[in-house]
C-alpha cells in the first residue's frame, strides 16, 4: 500500500465551502432585507419569496454541514494509512504487525498450524545511519526492503517494527524446501 501524506479534501479545501455557504446565507438575507419583499417580486407572493430564501438559507447551511463532514470517512482512512503502514517502506508498522502477530498466534493455538515469525535486525544501523546520514540510512532501509519483499513469498506479511528492524510473519505451507 502507498504512503498518504495527507486526506483528500485539505482544511482549506473544507473552510473555503463553509465560507462560502454561510456567505450565500449572508448575501440572501441582506437581499431580502434591502430590497423589501412588498406585495412580491416577478409576480411571486411574499410568503411564497419567505419560503424560497428560507429555503436557500438551509440548503447553503446544510451544504456547508455537508461539506465539514464529507471528510470524515477520508480522515479514518488517512488516521488508518498513518497508524498501520510505515511511511518510508510501506510495510506494516510496529502496532499493526503486533496485531498480526497476536492474531496469528490466536490461530496457531486454535488450529495447530504452526506459523513462523522471523526477527531480522541490521546489525548497527544505528552507527550506519550516523556514519553516512539519515537520508542515506533511508535508502539503506528501502533497498533492504525491496530485496526483502522479493525474497519472501507473496502471503508473507512483513513489517518494520524498529528503525532497522523487521518481522516476517509466515503460514507454514508457504515454506519450501
Amino acid at each position: 500500500m502507498s504512503t498518504v501524506s495527507n486526506p483528500k479534501r485539505t482544511p482549506m479545501f473544507r473552510l473555503l465551502t463553509i465560507a462560502s455557504s454561510g456567505l450565500g446565507s449572508f448575501v440572501l438575507g441582506l437581499w431580502g432585507l434591502k430590497l423589501g419583499l412588498g406585495d412580491g417580486f416577478a409576480g411571486i407572493s411574499t410568503d411564497m419569496m419567505v419560503a424560497v430564501m428560507a429555503a436557500l438559507c438551509a440548503l447553503a447551511a446544510s451544504v456547508a454541514a455537508m461539506s465539514f463532514f464529507a471528510g470524515v470517512d477520508e480522515s479514518v482512512d488517512f488516521v488508518f494509512t498513518e497508524t498501520h503502514f510505515d511511511k518510508l517502506t510501506g510495510l506494516l508498522a510496529r502496532p499493526a504487525m503486533v496485531g498480526k502477530i497476536a492474531e496469528a498466534a490466536c490461530s496457531t493455538s486454535r488450529t495447530g498450524e504452526p506459523m513462523f515469525l522471523i526477527d531480522i535486525d541490521i546489525d548497527r544501523f544505528k552507527q550506519i545511519n550516523d556514519a553516512i546520514g539519515y537520508s542515506q540510512g533511508d535508502e539503506l532501509i528501502r533497498a533492504f526492503t525491496k530485496r526483502l519483499k522479493t525474497c519472501m513469498p507473496q502471503r508473507a506479511l512483513i513489517g518494520r517494527i524498529g528503525a532497522g528492524e523487521f518481522a516476517i510473519l509466515l503460514p507454514d505451507n508457504q515454506v519450501s524446501g
